[in-house]
């Protein structure tokens, strides 16, 4: 615990002072930002030569405290903790870290079984364990034989918060609680600076998290007024609408999208309310973002990239993100799998330009048709806010005829920044009709009311195990069992065969941090590979075959009754027995 703590306090302070150059005050998110991608940086570098455990961990948070010394003294910088919150930012995130902190607890269930909201999240939580115990350089937690082509440098600050001493599911909750919040407050402050107005900076927040267009969440539900009486009378989502508060994905699914997102939110707090940004600090920034989420890395270089167009400025901020990305992208793409490979024109939300109107006008038509109206009455307050906007929404209109990914709702992405940027200005022409009397003022009170209403029976249904949104099972009394017991007898570097479905092997990787060679089927083959050939292959070591167990690196077998019958007489001369419960075996594998 100590070491997560030391980890905790030094990667902030390294944070604090690298916002120190960029702002004077509101310096909390920014510090969490910073702090997290110094760390992560530092350490995989560490662990490349020392391997990453404990002592790289204390090395790098040495450097750490070496570098936020060194800024300090060159800065002439002081700790200041007036410097990190002012009254009602404070309030915005205490709030919203004691929300979120709630509903991140609520995405697990590990007492008697192992569930969770969505299957997504068992594999981040599978990276950050299996990472913990020495998948390192990483492979996937349920696809052992292959190197993980996913963006993981946030998994390895949280990683390393497990080898620090916090338990996984307290990691994760707490990596996930904290990102949120702290983007939250970061919108906030944005927002009531850009409109110079804390009501305006509220609204936003309300319009942006609460009841605006979802990042795709599977639950689904109807936005805006429909939402309410869909939810209330029903309970259940409508196919055609899949889109429910942004604030439900990111709770419980895209930690890493949370970071982006706030990312995001000190980015426009840099280019749009510092008094001289510099162009070349900003590049820097967005080119160390590849490793913690690729996607939003080509977002934001080009919304950059167009704002750099209306500048009329040097293109060497472009060469600095080339340059510094590049390597990165070696990495990711050195890979077996790419987002490249899923590349091809697709409408969103239906086969026809009338489908795809239709669409955003049943999930956002409101909020887009507010948000015009407010980049219409604001349009001469901030003209580099415009640039940025028109920016997102060339991004927003490629995510519309363009997709990276096999399930069409990742798409979600790119609609993001365009959709934050309506809430920013839907909440300063909402905030300006506020302040008039009469008629307008009530309407506007009732309007958001049965938004706020409509959110609050989105997590209802989101949360009841009776509800459609049923949790995934990823382990039941005598699964959980047998994990708990392999996280304490078995090598930590041990992969297993165990049965693809979730709910008879998946809680390996999630709560014992052990790989398996094939499990949740979904997962591998929406990042790019052949499920139908890795169960082919799984079926054929259980039939005996040890030259492909052996290249597999298979050290034991999780076996319930399903594998049991799979494993044939010549491979099972090479296991030995080493924990029965009735329901769940776990064998070792004896290579000759």
């Amino acid at each position: 615990m100590l070491i997560a703590v030391i980890a905790l306090l030094t990667s902030f302070l390294f944070g604090y002072f690298v916002s120190r150059k960029l702002f004077s005050k509101e310096l909390f998110s920014s510090s969490v930002l910073f702090g997290i991608m110094g760390f992560s940086w530092i350490v995989f570098i560490v662990s490349l030569f020392a391997g990453f455990n404990e002592i790289s961990i204390l090395v790098t948070c040495a450097i750490l405290a070496i570098l936020s010394a060194v800024l300090a003294k060159f800065g002439n910088y002081k700790l200041n903790l007036n410097n990190l919150f002012s009254k009602d930012s404070f309030l915005v995130f205490a709030v919203s870290f004691l929300l979120i902190g709630i509903s991140s607890y609520l995405a697990f269930e590990n007492s008697n079984s192992l569930s969770t909201v969505s299957i997504d999240v068992a594999f981040h939580a599978g990276i950050l364990n299996t990472l913990a115990n020495g998948n390192f350089p990483p492979t996937y937690p349920n696809f052992s034989s292959e190197p993980l082509s996913y963006y993981y440098f946030l998994h390895l600050f949280g990683a390393s918060l497990i080898l620090g001493g916090i338990d996984v599911f307290l990691a994760f909750q707490l990596l996930q609680t904290l990102l949120i919040a702290a983007l939250i407050a970061a919108y906030y402050v944005f927002s009531r600076d850009f409109l110079k107005s804390k009501l305006g900076g509220t609204l936003a927040v309300l319009l942006i998290f609460l009841i605006s267009p979802s990042t795709g969440s599977q639950l689904g539900g109807i936005s805006w007024f429909s939402a309410f009486f869909h939810n209330f009378s029903l309970g259940i989502p409508s196919k055609g609408f899949p889109f429910g508060p942004t604030i439900l994905t990111l709770s419980f699914i895209q930690f890493s999208t949370a970071f982006a997102l706030l990312f995001f939110a000190i980015l426009l707090r840099y280019l749009i309310n510092s008094e001289k940004p510099s162009l070349n600090i900003a590049a820097i920034c967005i080119a160390f973002l590849p490793m913690f989420n690729a996607p939003y890395f080509f977002g934001f270089t080009l919304i950059f990239l167009i704002y750099l167009i209306f500048q009329k400025k040097s293109w060497l901020p472009i060469g600095i993100i080339f340059l510094i990305s590049l390597p990165q992208f070696v990495f990711l793409f050195s890979q077996k799998t790419s987002f490249l490979q899923y590349l091809r024109l697709e409408i969103y939300g239906g086969n026809s330009f009338s489908d795809l109107a239709l669409f955003w006008l049943q999930n956002a038509g409101f909020h887009i048709i507010l948000g015009i109206i407010g980049i219409i009455a604001m349009k001469k307050q901030n003209q580099n806010l415009l640039k940025i906007t028109v920016g997102s929404f060339i991004l927003f209109a490629i995510g519309n005829f363009i997709k990276f990914a096999p399930n069409a709702l990742e798409g979600h992405k790119l609609f993001l920044p365009f959709l934050i940027l309506l809430g920013v200005y839907s909440a300063g022409i909402l905030a300006q009709w506020l302040g008039k009397r009469g008629q307008m003022r009530f309407a506007i009170i009732i309007f958001l009311g049965i938004g706020l209403i409509s959110s609050y029976f989105q997590f209802f249904v989101y949360l009841q195990p009776e509800s459609i949104h049923t949790p995934v099972l990823l382990g039941n009394g005598a699964t959980f069992s047998a994990c708990n017991w392999a996280k304490f007898n078995t090598p930590k570097n041990a992969v297993f065969v165990a049965d693809e479905a979730p709910e008879n092997g998946a809680c390996l990787f999630v709560a014992a941090g052990r790989r398996a060679y094939f499990s949740i089927p979904y997962v591998v083959s929406t990042h790019g590979f052949d499920a139908f050939k890795a169960k082919e292959i799984q079926s054929s070591i259980l039939s005996g075959n040890l030259v492909l167990a052996r290249q597999s690196q298979i050290t034991h077998v999780f076996a319930n009754s399903k594998i049991e019958s799979q494993i044939g007489r010549e491979f099972r001369k090479h296991l030995k027995q080493i924990y029965s419960n009735g329901e769940i075996t776990i064998y070792s594998v004896n290579y000759p």
